[in-house]
């Protein structure tokens, strides 16, 4: 399993860090990650800062540190690192998705919707960066760019779940329950136990 691996990994780094040996920035990047995989995520930053102390331009691990502070909901600090990310790599897609995740949870909507478009823009065919982007716009009050944005996430996998949740929730917000009917019977196959509860939508 993917968790034992990860703790394997914990375990054969921090003996030979115990014995006080060295190791490369590869086996700590390595370590970091095992940590971030299992949601230890101050050892994954503890171990990050460290490659970064060493090597400030190594954008994995600077992104892996925006994204252990995004899920410690320490947005400032991943919003740092994330920025950082597209110094040094301006085609650095999930960056700023990801970025725009962050701005959208603030409320900060014109600043996340400029960071998806930018990402759409570099890969047309960023499917979850269109489902962001569909997000940003649905709590714009931006419906037809909302449901656009959506619709090019299937478009792009018809089996995509958030793309078909995100469409059925742009339905449930306009009320249009013919729509959500529509969606109960797509998302049913993917996933039915979020189906019954688009089901129990319409039918309350």
């Amino acid at each position: 399993m993917e968790t034992d691996k990860n703790f394997q990994t914990i375990k054969r780094v921090e003996n030979l860090l115990a014995l006080d040996q060295d190791i490369d920035i590869n086996t700590r990047y390595e370590l970091a990650l095992a940590y971030f995989n299992i949601e230890r995520f101050s050892q994954a930053k503890h171990h990050l800062d460290i490659i970064l102390n060493q090597t400030p331009s190594n954008i994995n691990a600077r992104f892996a540190l925006g994204m252990a502070s995004m899920s410690t909901g320490d947005y400032t600090e991943a919003v740092t690192n994330l920025t950082e990310v597209i110094k040094y790599d301006s085609t650095f897609v999930e960056a700023y998705k990801h970025l725009g995740a962050i701005l959208l949870t603030l409320g900060k909507l014109e600043e996340a919707l400029d960071w998806l478009l930018k990402a759409c823009e570099i890969e047309p065919d960023y499917l979850d960066a269109y489902i962001v982007l569909g997000d940003i716009y649905l709590e714009m009050g931006k419906v037809p760019e909302a449901k656009a944005s959506y619709e090019t996430a299937i478009d792009i996998d018809e089996n995509n779940l958030d793309g078909q949740m995100g469409l059925a929730m742009l339905f449930l917000s306009q009320g249009d329950m013919e729509g959500l009917n529509d969606q109960y019977k797509k998302i049913k196959p993917l996933n039915i136990e979020m189906a019954e509860k688009i089901r129990s939508l319409f039918l309350s």
